[in-house]
């Protein structure tokens, strides 16, 4: 399994191979093809995902993910390990030293997705998604040096 840099193609086909309960809005702005900020994770030819992160201002960025219907509870571990290490790696350059993630509150997978990935439960926004739907934000902050 590894990451492949983003591109337009891979992310429409994503998209269209996306699981309902992990859909993000955030891919259809144009920043998620921001330089070493979004990534694919592919094995043996096969697509499961794609993530990164947008830069808002130095020292803080937001955190997006979408799986597709390929993925298997075993691919998907994986990808979250890899994704941790990733993250960890990001965050020794101070531009990101804040990440932010806004995670579907009702989705059973919020709880150990946040905790695979060391994030910190800040709040609940209510009616906050483009549907209504409630979410939750939490925040992953790298240690000052």
């Amino acid at each position: 399994m590894r990451l492949v840099p983003l591109t337009r193609p891979l992310l429409d086909f994503i998209l269209a191979m996306n699981r309902n309960d992990l859909e993000s809005d955030l891919p259809k702005f144009g920043a998620v093809f921001s330089p070493g900020c979004a990534y694919a994770l592919m094995d043996a030819g096969e697509l499961y995902g794609a993530g990164g992160i947008i830069p808002i201002w130095h020292g803080r960025a937001e955190g997006w993910l979408i799986v597709t219907r390929l993925a298997r509870p075993r691919d998907i571990v994986k990808g979250v390990r890899i994704a941790r290490e990733w993250l960890d790696e990001k965050q020794q350059d101070p531009a990101f030293a804040r990440l932010e993630f806004y995670l579907l509150a009702q989705a059973a997978w919020r709880e150990s997705f946040a905790a695979a990935l060391d994030l910190f439960y800040l709040s609940t926004l209510r009616r906050w998604g483009p549907d209504g739907d409630d979410y939750c934000h939490y925040e992953r902050v790298r240690a000052a040096t």
